[in-house]
């Protein structure tokens, strides 16, 4: 009686073991697609380096002619339009919103760009962030109840890794850092959408004002 079910059984041996090592290779192939697959979700941490802003950066056009269209946060004080010297208050336009976000869903900014290019002829976008930003924090991440904090908490999850590896101190100005950043790629979005033809005659600045110091600096990427 037992000669037959052990042979049986040396015969699903060999099968059991070829199937076994069919998951196992299986299970590997798999994670190592995840790890992939996020490894490719992940974002690139931007090459940019912050330098002081030279005085000559916009020359003055010395008349009552708009050149800048300038995007602010609602949380910052106007002192930091005063940081370009030597321009007359006209040649200036200022919009602001919260956390100084290039939202092509933001009627009022895309309005804004389309009249500031088309109508204007402006040659400059400049995208200010500040340090001590009360709404571009990593605290905002934990809070999406609005829209611009489900933008900063998207932004916090995707450059999650390099934010923790910096002290509380560094943290925030980083990540202010960043959204200044993501922000000049959606003016390049916008352009693209309301004036294509013209995007490439346009510059596209950042700024971060630091209020301690009353000065700006701008981000340059590499």
């Amino acid at each position: 009686m037992l000669s037959p079910l052990r042979a049986s059984l040396n015969t699903l041996r060999p099968r059991i073991s070829t199937y076994s090592t069919t998951i196992s290779r299986t299970s590997h192939i798999a994670a190592m697609g995840q790890r992939l697959f996020s490894q490719f979700q992940q974002p690139e941490t931007p090459d940019y380096k912050v330098e002081p802003i030279p005085r000559d950066l916009i020359p003055s056009l010395g008349q009552s002619k708009q050149q800048i269209l300038w995007l602010g946060c609602s949380d910052s004080g106007y002192e930091e339009t005063t940081t370009l010297n030597n321009l007359l208050e006209d040649e200036m336009i200022v919009v602001r919103n919260w956390g100084n976000m290039a939202l092509s869903t933001d009627l009022a900014w895309a309005s804004a760009v389309q009249h500031a290019v088309e109508m204007l002829g402006v040659k400059h976008i400049i995208v200010c962030g500040h340090y001590g930003c009360g709404i571009v924090k990593t605290d905002s991440a934990t809070n999406s109840a609005y829209p611009w904090q489900k933008k900063i908490s998207t932004l916090c999850s995707a450059h999650q890794h390099e934010l923790e590896c910096l002290a509380d101190s560094e943290r925030n100005k980083h990540l202010v850092e960043l959204n200044v950043i993501k922000q000049m790629e959606g003016v390049r979005d916008l352009l693209d959408i309301v004036s294509p033809e013209k995007n490439r005659r346009i510059t596209v600045h950042g700024f971060i004002y630091d209020r301690k110091g009353h000065r700006a600096n701008r981000i340059l990427l590499n």
